[in-house]
């Protein structure tokens, strides 16, 4: 009995101390990742409890039709409208998966872990974090920066929604991946938030 206890209050402290090593990192640490098209860049930056997406095109005109609706649903999360923010990801990475883009549907697939994560649907959120990663592990992410730097941006989701269900070893498990992709890919500032 007396070993049970002790057991209990070791996962306690550790579910403690890694929720307060996520608060001081989310407070102070932000992860940017850049991924190339050949048409536009999607940067995706992670703080803390919010994820923020921008499309930066060297010309306006020529954003893809996909690029435009992460853009508009990064519009429509940032305003608090989370259910249309999701309609627009869902098409955005239906689009991506057509055009065969396995990187950007990851990504995107992340966003929409991290709204459902917000509306509190934890299944969704699972199976769409589930879902990025198989895409991602599928294309071999050791193959390249990109394929790294964003499989350490989903693993650190990943991460935080297995802390919010309150699985503190697996979300501490998931973000030692993360920072072995953030260092694959030679982000400082991702190993820092990891």
């Amino acid at each position: 009995m007396q070993r049970l206890f002790s057991k209990r209050r070791w996962l306690r402290f550790l579910q403690f101390t890694l929720l307060g090593l996520l608060i001081a990192v989310s407070l102070h640490a932000e992860i940017a990742v850049a991924v190339q098209e050949p048409s536009h860049w999607v940067r995706v930056e992670y703080t803390g409890q919010q994820v923020t997406t921008t499309s930066d095109s060297l010309q306006p005109s020529v954003t893809s039709p996909a690029a435009q609706l992460v853009q508009q649903a990064e519009d429509r999360y940032q305003a608090g409208q989370l259910t249309d923010a999701i309609a627009l990801w869902q098409q955005a990475a239906t689009l991506y998966k057509t055009q065969g883009d396995r990187l950007n549907q990851s990504l995107v697939l992340s966003f929409l872990a991290t709204a459902f994560e917000d509306l509190g649907q934890w299944t969704q959120a699972n199976e769409a974090i589930s879902q990025a990663i198989s895409l991602l592990n599928a294309q071999n992410p050791a193959s390249n920066s990109d394929s790294s730097q964003v499989l350490a941006q989903v693993l650190t989701i990943q991460g935080k929604l297995q802390l919010a269900q309150g699985k503190a070893t697996e979300a501490f498990k998931t973000w030692q991946q993360a920072e072995t992709a953030y260092r694959k890919a030679n982000d400082t500032s991702g190993i820092l938030g990891s």
